[in-house]
Protein backbone atom coordinates (compact mmCIF):
# COMPACT_ATOMS: atom_id res chain seq x y z
CA UNK A 1 0.00 0.00 0.00
CA UNK A 2 1.20 3.56 -0.59
CA UNK A 3 -0.74 6.80 -0.01
CA UNK A 4 0.08 10.83 -0.94
CA UNK A 5 -1.37 13.92 1.38
CA UNK A 6 -1.69 17.04 0.60
CA UNK A 7 -0.05 20.12 2.90
CA UNK A 8 3.00 18.00 3.59
CA UNK A 9 1.15 15.51 5.51
CA UNK A 10 1.67 11.90 4.81
CA UNK A 11 -0.50 8.43 5.01
CA UNK A 12 0.31 4.70 5.56
CA UNK A 13 -1.58 1.67 6.40
CA UNK A 14 -1.20 1.21 9.87
CA UNK A 15 -1.56 -2.71 9.96
CA UNK A 16 -1.59 -3.85 13.67
CA UNK A 17 -4.89 -1.07 14.14
CA UNK A 18 -5.89 -1.90 10.97
CA UNK A 19 -6.32 1.76 10.19
CA UNK A 20 -4.81 4.48 8.25
CA UNK A 21 -1.96 6.65 9.85
CA UNK A 22 -1.90 10.16 8.64
CA UNK A 23 1.23 11.59 9.96
CA UNK A 24 2.41 15.73 10.15
CA UNK A 25 -1.14 16.93 9.78
CA UNK A 26 -0.98 20.35 10.64
CA UNK A 27 -3.79 21.74 8.29
CA UNK A 28 -7.71 21.35 8.57
CA UNK A 29 -8.23 20.80 4.80
CA UNK A 30 -5.85 18.66 4.17
CA UNK A 31 -6.66 15.80 1.54
CA UNK A 32 -5.26 12.15 2.12
CA UNK A 33 -5.63 9.00 -0.26
CA UNK A 34 -4.33 5.45 0.48
CA UNK A 35 -3.66 3.31 -2.72
CA UNK A 36 -4.40 -0.57 -2.04
CA UNK A 37 -1.68 -1.68 -4.11
CA UNK A 38 1.93 -3.08 -3.55
CA UNK A 39 3.09 -1.55 -6.74
CA UNK A 40 4.88 1.89 -7.07
CA UNK A 41 2.40 3.99 -9.22
CA UNK A 42 3.47 7.34 -10.10
CA UNK A 43 0.08 9.96 -10.22
CA UNK A 44 1.87 12.07 -12.88
CA UNK A 45 1.35 8.99 -15.34
CA UNK A 46 -2.60 8.47 -14.79
CA UNK A 47 -2.88 5.15 -15.03
CA UNK A 48 -0.66 4.44 -17.54
CA UNK A 49 2.14 3.02 -15.55
CA UNK A 50 4.30 0.57 -17.33
CA UNK A 51 3.09 -3.18 -16.74
CA UNK A 52 5.83 -5.86 -16.89
CA UNK A 53 5.55 -8.77 -18.70
CA UNK A 54 6.30 -11.97 -17.34
CA UNK A 55 10.32 -12.25 -18.78
CA UNK A 56 10.45 -8.53 -17.68
CA UNK A 57 12.49 -7.28 -14.66
CA UNK A 58 13.00 -3.88 -13.31
CA UNK A 59 15.76 -2.27 -13.27
CA UNK A 60 17.46 1.18 -11.90
CA UNK A 61 20.58 1.89 -13.68
CA UNK A 62 23.44 3.92 -11.95
CA UNK A 63 24.33 7.07 -13.58
CA UNK A 64 27.46 6.95 -12.21
CA UNK A 65 28.83 3.95 -13.19
CA UNK A 66 26.43 1.84 -15.14
CA UNK A 67 25.93 -0.77 -12.76
CA UNK A 68 22.18 -2.58 -13.40
CA UNK A 69 20.63 -3.42 -10.32
CA UNK A 70 16.85 -5.24 -9.96
CA UNK A 71 14.28 -2.60 -8.57
CA UNK A 72 11.31 -3.42 -5.85
CA UNK A 73 8.02 -2.69 -7.92
CA UNK A 74 7.52 -1.54 -4.38
CA UNK A 75 10.00 1.41 -4.22
CA UNK A 76 10.10 4.58 -6.61
CA UNK A 77 11.88 2.98 -9.51
CA UNK A 78 10.91 5.70 -12.10
CA UNK A 79 9.70 8.94 -12.10
CA UNK A 80 8.89 10.17 -15.46
CA UNK A 81 8.24 13.99 -14.61
CA UNK A 82 11.74 13.96 -13.31
CA UNK A 83 12.93 12.12 -16.34
CA UNK A 84 13.84 8.68 -14.11
CA UNK A 85 12.98 6.47 -17.19
CA UNK A 86 10.84 2.57 -16.50
CA UNK A 87 13.78 0.41 -17.08
CA UNK A 88 13.20 -3.33 -17.45
CA UNK A 89 15.87 -6.51 -18.78
CA UNK A 90 15.48 -9.78 -19.97
CA UNK A 91 17.82 -12.24 -18.87
CA UNK A 92 19.77 -14.94 -20.45
CA UNK A 93 18.19 -18.73 -20.78
CA UNK A 94 19.57 -20.28 -17.54
CA UNK A 95 20.09 -17.01 -15.37
CA UNK A 96 18.46 -16.70 -12.15
CA UNK A 97 16.51 -14.09 -11.08
CA UNK A 98 18.22 -11.92 -8.17
CA UNK A 99 16.53 -10.60 -5.46
CA UNK A 100 15.33 -6.89 -5.21
CA UNK A 101 18.22 -4.46 -5.05
CA UNK A 102 21.01 -7.09 -5.81
CA UNK A 103 23.09 -6.34 -8.74
CA UNK A 104 22.61 -7.25 -12.23
CA UNK A 105 25.83 -8.61 -14.16
CA UNK A 106 26.03 -7.80 -17.87
CA UNK A 107 27.03 -10.95 -18.89
CA UNK A 108 23.43 -12.65 -17.63
CA UNK A 109 21.08 -9.64 -19.37
CA UNK A 110 19.94 -10.96 -23.07
CA UNK A 111 17.60 -7.72 -23.47
CA UNK A 112 17.39 -3.50 -22.17
CA UNK A 113 14.06 -2.51 -22.26
CA UNK A 114 14.01 1.68 -21.99
CA UNK A 115 11.14 3.64 -20.92
CA UNK A 116 12.23 6.52 -23.53
CA UNK A 117 15.08 6.49 -25.69
CA UNK A 118 16.98 9.50 -24.74
CA UNK A 119 18.64 8.62 -21.75
CA UNK A 120 22.34 8.87 -22.38
CA UNK A 121 23.01 4.97 -21.56
CA UNK A 122 23.10 4.15 -25.31
CA UNK A 123 26.60 2.66 -24.55
CA UNK A 124 24.50 -0.22 -22.10
CA UNK A 125 21.75 -0.86 -25.00
CA UNK A 126 21.51 -3.84 -27.06
CA UNK A 127 18.15 -3.77 -27.77
CA UNK A 128 16.04 -0.67 -26.96
CA UNK A 129 12.04 -0.75 -27.25
CA UNK A 130 9.09 2.00 -25.93
CA UNK A 131 7.11 0.61 -23.14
Amino acid sequence: MNGECDNGASIEWNSEEWAPLIKNLSKSKTKCTLYFNDKYIDRELNGTDPVLGSKLIPIVINEEDGTVTRASEKDKWYDYKNQKWANAVILRDGKSEPGENEPIEENDIESYFDGYQDTGIKYLMKETIMV
